[in-house]
């Protein structure tokens, strides 16, 4: 594993489809949606403008799994305007009107390096419909606002993690590999946290990631006992 700077296309520059929910009321956090149900704009918007603007977007959440089972965690970076410092998973915008699976495929190269795609046994969704994913950073982020239509993905690689060419970019600060149990663990001292002091806690950033977090793994769980 080394460090490697990220593509010719920084993040500022992304373009991103957006959408709007017409007559239908904005839903409750991680509500299934049926994109069919929405309108896309003409126009593709900067990334960044998305996030200002709370424009509903998509994204994708992705659960990259060893052949051990081990789990891919990624710290992110200091500098990052949200959650600096936050265990996640792989995450990727959509990037204009690509489909969903193009996206994954497109994040494990970019995310994780050009030949991780080479070890990838399945891709395999864990929803019918991607899940709406909503957070107001407030003011100390510049009132940012994600509104994600997010969907979550099985990658199953062909591997163990000691095998695997992982090439982390810049904003990674750092990387786990580890077992389902041991997330069970995360999400209990989390919500032990949430309960005693309103926040999760120094792993995770906040209680909707967590709940995102929460809904792929009983996902991925219910779907490999298949």
């Amino acid at each position: 594993e080394f460090r490697r700077p990220r593509g010719s296309v920084g993040k500022a520059e992304e373009l991103l489809e957006v959408f709007d929910f017409g007559d239908i009321p904005i839903p409750p956090h991680m509500t299934p949606i049926n994109m069919s149900t929405l309108t896309p704009r003409p126009q593709l918007q900067p990334i960044d403008q998305v996030h200002r603007n709370a424009l509903l977007h998509v994204g994708s959440w992705m659960m990259v799994v060893d052949s051990e089972g081990k789990v891919l965690c990624l710290r992110r970076g200091p500098k990052l305007v949200t959650c600096p410092n936050a265990w996640g998973l792989t995450g990727e915008h959509r990037l204009g009107r690509e489909g969903a699976l193009e996206t994954v495929k497109r994040g494990i190269r970019e995310e994780l390096g050009s030949h991780m795609g080479d070890h990838v046994r399945f891709f395999r969704s864990l929803s019918d419909n991607p899940v709406f994913y909503f957070r107001e950073y407030g003011p100390t982020n510049g009132n940012r606002v994600d509104m994600q239509l997010t969907h979550v993905w099985w990658v199953q690689m062909n591997q163990p993690a000691r095998k695997l060419p992982l090439q982390l970019d810049e904003e990674v600060a750092d990387f786990k590999w580890i077992s389902l149990h041991e997330l069970d663990e995360w999400f209990r001292e989390a919500h032990q946290s949430l309960n005693a002091t309103g926040v999760t806690g120094l792993r995770l950033c906040h209680h909707t990631v967590l709940s995102l977090w929460e809904y792929m793994i009983a996902a991925y769980r219910e779907m490999h006992e298949k």
